[in-house]
């Protein structure tokens, strides 16, 4: 019995490994997935993978191209990540393109094409800035000034706290900017 025990303790730790890895890859390579989804979406609605030179044409047709003064224009609207990873892309279109028309998940085609050029995976959206006013003030005051730091710079308030010296100027100042969040958003603390 005890040995039924261990296998299937054996079982559930190898698959809260497997779902904890998986997750830690959900974040890689996040800007080139969209745009792969975003092109596949877009020009592909078969089951069955399409051809490596129309993948590539799809990459231009959405990225642009910069071949001398000829070069046609991207997709409209792109943001400035998508615009960065299409810098990135353009050399190398091929090696991202062969594993598409394989019929490759968009993360390993990415991660393909990142052993030739690294920024591919490295390109991160921006997180939005953190919300305040879940947190309480105990949380707040037991915080590191390195993680008080922080929050301003999430917040674009880093700025306001130039003469701050000590830990109770910046949780002074999160504190406000907590007050100013509830208050934007019609809450009560």
């Amino acid at each position: 019995m005890s040995l039924l025990r261990m296998k299937s303790g054996l079982v559930v730790t190898c698959l809260l490994f497997v779902v904890a890895v998986s997750q830690a890859f959900a974040d890689e390579c996040e800007v080139c997935v969209k745009v792969v989804d975003d092109i596949l979406a877009e020009k592909h609605g078969k089951k069955s993978p399409p051809k490596m030179e129309q993948v590539e044409k799809w990459i231009d047709e959405y990225c642009g191209t910069v071949e001398g003064w000829g070069g046609k224009k991207g997709k409209k609207g792109k943001g400035e990540k998508e615009e960065k990873l299409c810098y990135s892309i353009s050399p190398i279109k091929r090696e991202l393109a062969r594993p598409v028309s394989l019929g490759m998940p968009p993360l390993k085609a990415c991660q393909r094409a990142a052993s030739k050029d690294e920024t591919i995976c490295e390109l991160k959206f921006p997180k939005p800035p953190p919300d305040l006013t879940e947190m309480k003030v105990e949380d707040i005051e037991k915080m590191r000034v390195r993680a008080l730091k922080d929050i301003l710079k999430e917040l674009g308030k880093a700025d306001k706290c130039k003469g701050c010296s000590e830990k109770t100027d910046f949780v002074d100042l999160v504190k406000k900017l907590r007050q100013e969040q509830a208050k934007a958003k019609g809450k009560e603390l």
